[in-house]
C-alpha cells in the first residue's frame, strides 16, 4: 500500500513540468533561406537569409545574417524587447530597443525608444529617450533623439538635433539677428571644436 500510494502522489509532478511555460523561438539557421515576410509573436534568431521583413517580439541577427526587408515589432508588441543586429539589414528597423553591433550594418535607418550603436547605420536615426554612439560607430544619415552618448572617435555624418521626434520641426523666427537660428557644432579628431552657425538673414 505504501508503495502505490508514494507512486500516486509523485505522478503528477510529471505532466506539472511539462507544462511549463517557455518563451517561443524561431530558427532560421546559418546557410539556410527564407523568401517573404518572416511573423512571429515570439523571438527569433536569424543566422541565414531572409528575402522579405521580419516582425517580431525579439531579433537576434548574426553576423551571418541578412534580412533583405524591413524590421518591426508588432503593433501588441512587448515593450523592452531588444533587437541586436551583428548582420546586414537593408531595410528600417522599428522595435524598442536596438543594439547594432561592431559588424552589423542598417542601410535603412533605425526608429526605437532606445539605441546603441557600435556599427554601421545609414538612411537616419530617429530615438524617442537615449541614443549611445560608441567609438566605432559610423552613423550616415541625420540623427534625433532625447539624449545623446557620443564617445570620441564616433561618427554622424548628417545633421543632430536634441528633443523628442514630436517636437522636431523647426520653429519660425523673425529675427533679423539670427538669435534664434539653430547652431551646429561638432568636434575634430583631435578634440578641436568646429562650430558652424547659421548666417543672419540679410
Amino acid at each position: 500500500m505504501l508503495g502505490k500510494n508514494s507512486k500516486d502522489r509523485t505522478a503528477p509532478a510529471e505532466p506539472q513540468s511539462k507544462g511549463t511555460t517557455v518563451p517561443s523561438q524561431s530558427v532560421i539557421g546559418r546557410g539556410m533561406t527564407v523568401t517573404g515576410d518572416c511573423i512571429t509573436d515570439g523571438h527569433v534568431r536569424i543566422q541565414g537569409t531572409v528575402s522579405g521583413g521580419v516582425t517580431a517580439n525579439g531579433l537576434e541577427l548574426a553576423d551571418s545574417g541578412v534580412i533583405d526587408g524591413d524590421v518591426s515589432v508588432p503593433k501588441a508588441g512587448k515593450k523592452g524587447q531588444v533587437f541586436i543586429v551583428a548582420g546586414r539589414i537593408t531595410g528600417r528597423v522599428t522595435a524598442h530597443v536596438v543594439d547594432v553591433k561592431k559588424s552589423g550594418v542598417v542601410l535603412g535607418g533605425i526608429d526605437a525608444e532606445e539605441v546603441t550603436i557600435h556599427g554601421s547605420v545609414e538612411g537616419g536615426v530617429t530615438v524617442r529617450h537615449r541614443l549611445a554612439v560608441s567609438s566605432t560607430a559610423v552613423v550616415a544619415g541625420d540623427v534625433q533623439t532625447g539624449r545623446l552618448v557620443m564617445e570620441e572617435g564616433g561618427r554622424v555624418n548628417g545633421t543632430i538635433r536634441m528633443g523628442h521626434p514630436e517636437a522636431a520641426a523647426p520653429r519660425e523666427t523673425h529675427s533679423s539677428k539670427g538669435e534664434d537660428k539653430p547652431e551646429l557644432r561638432s568636434e575634430t579628431d583631435d578634440g578641436r571644436r568646429n562650430e558652424t552657425v547659421a548666417p543672419a538673414a540679410a
